[in-house]
């Protein structure tokens, strides 16, 4: 069942851990697959690499090459960082080079997913105007483009349903407001839950996950900042399946 008072979150994941020892099962077969469901892995690293060194940058160059190297040990999928024109570059560049960098990698690996990040560095309307740059690019998903909302995300879904645009919305890793990802989820306006696999840990992630399945959601827990966070997510995935994505 998991643990049973919720203050004890702090020890969930090492608490099923040890539940594995004990019983000689990996986690994945504590939550009810004898052979885990298995599924894909991005490469969660790769960030805003071609404005460094800032005294001379290194251009979209140096994105390529990092998606090289992540294609050489095995990744078929790549989440590139965009909204450069939040906080490092004036706007107008920064959503052109977001634009020429996810045209560059899309031309460069045609046999890989394309996923965006945009860590809320866009309005709705600008997110918009970067989709209207990558006509040729189908993403395997959109995350976080703007702190979410109902209006918003509602315009964005109207927008991708209106050009036909194929591609899933992820939200609920920054400060997630449970009440309000429920609400975009039950309005079909998200389509992969996000929230970090430590910060809710596997009970409340067990909890979770049915209630998703039954709103037609899939999940990608955020994993970022420690590789075992990846690990905790592929036995989550593995025991329970219903998840898209794993974060590398």
């Amino acid at each position: 069942m998991g643990i049973l008072n919720d203050r004890h979150i702090a020890f969930d994941i090492a608490l099923h851990d040890l539940a594995g020892v004990i019983l000689q099962k990996p986690v994945y077969e504590l939550l009810g697959r004898e052979k885990p469901y298995t599924t894909d892995y991005y490469s969660g690293m790769i960030y805003f690499d071609d404005l460094e060194p800032s005294e001379k940058p290194a251009g979209i160059d140096r994105i390529l090459e990092e998606c090289r190297y992540d294609y050489g040990i095995g990744y078929r999928q790549f989440k590139l960082k965009i909204g450069r024109g939040h906080k490092w570059m004036p706007f107008k560049e920064g959503l052109q080079r977001d634009i020429e960098v996810t045209n560059a990698v899309a031309k460069a690996f045609p046999n890989c997913g394309i996923l965006v990040d945009g860590n809320n560095g866009f309005t709705v309307d600008q997110f918009i105007q970067y989709l209207k740059g990558i006509p040729l690019v189908n993403l395997f998903w959109i995350e976080e483009p703007f702190h979410e909302t109902v209006a918003d995300y509602q315009k964005l879904r109207n927008y991708i349903n209106a050009t036909g645009i194929n591609t899933l919305l992820a939200d609920g890793e920054a400060d997630p407001n449970p009440a309000l990802l429920k609400e975009l989820f039950e309005k079909k306006l998200l389509d992969v839950h996000l929230t970090d696999i430590e910060g809710l840990g596997f009970t409340n992630w067990r909890r979770l996950m049915p209630q998703l399945k039954k709103m037609g959601a899939q999940a990608s827990p955020h994993a970022w900042g420690s590789l075992l966070k990846s690990y905790y997510t592929a036995h989550l995935a593995g025991g329970l399946g219903n998840t898209v994505t794993i974060e590398g």
